[in-house]
This record gives C-alpha cells, sequence and structure tokens, in this order.
C-alpha cells in the first residue's frame, strides 16, 4: 500500500501538518495552517454531515518543493517584502504628517493617535 503523504483528509495520513494546503475550507482554494490535523478534527465534529466527506477527500498538502510550491513561496515573500516596505513608508508619512498638521490646523484637538472631543 502507498504511503498517504499528500492527502491530510483521508485516513492514514502521514504527511507534514504544517505548511500550505488545499481545500481546507469550501471558498479558499488555498492557505497556510500551522496544524492541518486540528482543522481535520474541527471538519469531523462540526460540518454538516453531507459535506464531512467532500471536504476530507479533498483536502490535500502542497509540497513546498513542487512548482506549485515554490510560487506560493515566492508569493510568500513578494507578499512580506510589500508589507515592509508599507509599514516603513506609513512611518514615513506619519513623520511628515505629525509636522505638517500643526501648520495647517494648529487648533486641531489631535494626542497623536485621535482627535480629542471635549
Amino acid at each position: 500500500m502507498t504511503k498517504n503523504t499528500h492527502h491530510c483528509g483521508r485516513p492514514n495520513y502521514i504527511g507534514p501538518t504544517e505548511g500550505n494546503f488545499g481545500f481546507l475550507h469550501h471558498d479558499t482554494a488555498w492557505e497556510y495552517s500551522h496544524n492541518v490535523i486540528e482543522r481535520v478534527d474541527y471538519v469531523r465534529r462540526r460540518k454538516p454531515a453531507h459535506e464531512i466527506q467532500v471536504r476530507l477527500d479533498s483536502m490535500f498538502w502542497i509540497d513546498p518543493e513542487s512548482e506549485l510550491g515554490r510560487a506560493m513561496a515566492k508569493g510568500k515573500s513578494l507578499y512580506d517584502d510589500y508589507w515592509a516596505k508599507r509599514k516603513l513608508l506609513n512611518d514615513e508619512i506619519g513623520k511628515l504628517f505629525a509636522a505638517h498638521w500643526p501648520t495647517v490646523v494648529p487648533d486641531a484637538p489631535w494626542d497623536g493617535q485621535k482627535l480629542v472631543f471635549t
């Protein structure tokens, strides 16, 4: 018998429990999971009976060495880079805003985070 290393919702799964997986939710093609077994158990316990087998049979681990896995890793890298750059930009804008608003609206009741209403 072939070892079950990819179909995490099927019997005798021995593959990774953390990583990218397909069809863990009915409306999400793929996602990252820290523990896919928790999701499998949740489906078994909480989903309507007529959905359980389809959900479990459809779930699968995405091998990071596959073409899809490598593309996903590249996408995550780009995503992480985007958010890091966005944070730097927001910090820069925040500093410029802090220096600018008092010259435009010096009586604004701004406490550094929000307008203060008395």
